[in-house]
């Protein structure tokens, strides 16, 4: 395996991860704590607690006992579009336009254009380094008025 290949839908299952699962697909997976609630006892989930809980079919699940995190929300907050040529994208934080990138000199081959705006706002939105490293390169002025709008990317 070529180290410079990435699993895309490998990520894609990793980020999208279900919040709800068939109680019998992980029954050797999970442990009761108490009261319907359950946990994972493997270390690849260590979301937290699990409710039981039933359809209207009589089948059982185990629902996530947590709500989205503040990461959820400023994941949703980035945004990637690319332009009608393909050649560049305008990166947004909340319908604010960040920064312009051209594929080319990023190295980015056309085949892998779709892959780049599908996974970028999840990695801004869990890399601090990298979102401070493009607010660094934009406009003093601008940098000012989008930290003054959006606190939080000076975090």
């Amino acid at each position: 395996m070529n180290k410079y290949n990435i699993d895309y839908d490998g990520l894609s299952n990793k980020f999208n991860a279900p919040k709800l699962y068939k109680l019998a697909s992980v029954q050797d997976r999970i442990e009761h704590v108490g009261c319907g609630i359950v946990r994972f006892t493997d270390e690849t989930n260590k979301v937290g607690l699990w409710q039981i809980q039933q359809d209207a079919n009589g089948e059982e699940y185990i629902a996530a006992m947590y709500e989205d995190t503040d990461n959820d929300v400023i994941k949703q907050s980035w945004s990637v579009k690319i332009d009608r040529l393909r050649k560049s994208a305008t990166i947004f934080y909340k319908n604010a336009p960040i920064k312009n990138v051209i594929f080319a000199q990023l190295g980015i081959q056309d085949s892998d254009v779709n892959n780049f705006v599908r996974f970028l706002p999840n990695k801004l939105a869990n890399d601090k380094e990298i979102v401070a490293k493009m607010l660094n390169e934009v406009d003093d002025n601008y940098k000012q008025k989008l930290i003054n709008n959006f606190p939080e990317l000076s975090k």
